[in-house]
């Protein structure tokens, strides 16, 4: 069955069906899982405490001390799939698909669909 959660008085959604998945791990392992403390990256079911956006000095200093980049035009010379992956970290970061089209000079939907 179902776990079901009330958004409001009317609507009711089906997030998932927990029973089959709890079923399937033994006791033990899931005791195990629920007690292991998370890593300090982990993010899971947790609300990111950034505040909105980063300044454009912040991600030019992550840009700097994560991928070793001066200049963030340069990614434009990057391939596809590796000028996209660091793309995904800016966004995680907390970089705006604005912020980050000024900042590179790459068009915004080139940025979004990163």
């Amino acid at each position: 069955m179902p776990v079901l959660l009330n958004m409001s008085s009317t609507l009711t959604y089906s997030i998932c069906a927990i029973n089959s998945v709890l079923k399937s791990i033994p006791l033990e392992e899931l005791v195990g899982l629920v007690n292991e403390p998370l890593t300090k990256t982990a993010q899971i079911l947790d609300f990111d405490k950034r505040r909105g956006s980063v300044t454009d000095d912040e991600v030019l200093d992550f840009l700097h001390e994560k991928y070793g980049i001066n200049n963030a035009v340069d990614l434009q010379h990057y391939s596809k799939e590796r000028r996209n992956d660091i793309l995904r970290d800016c966004k995680d970061f907390g970089a705006t698909i604005r912020q980050l089209s000024r900042l590179t000079d790459l068009g915004e939907k080139v940025i979004r669909n990163a």
